[in-house]
């Protein structure tokens, strides 16, 4: 298994129990069409608010469209999550 971006700042092995914890992939995919919508909400928002430029909130949204979503259909499906 590929390593965890953390492993370098600990000395010992994470405990395979915290894995487990953390690994929610099985019933979190599920879940990715309202985090994305809520993820497209939050870049609405932060535009209205003036929290970020609309124009940078609009570049957000057009990512999420054209680069997340389409990745994200091919990494569920390629694990015969879909």
């Amino acid at each position: 298994m590929k390593g965890k971006m953390w492993d370098a700042r600990f000395s010992k092995a994470v405990d395979s129990r915290v894995n487990d914890f953390n690994s929610s992939i099985s019933f979190d995919w599920r879940m990715y069409k309202s985090d994305i919508t809520g993820s497209i909400a939050h870049a609405t928002m932060l535009g209205e608010c003036g929290i970020i430029a609309k124009e940078e909130s609009a570049k957000i949204i057009e990512a999420v469209h054209l680069r997340l979503i389409p990745k994200l259909r091919i990494s569920i499906c390629s694990s015969k999550l879909c």
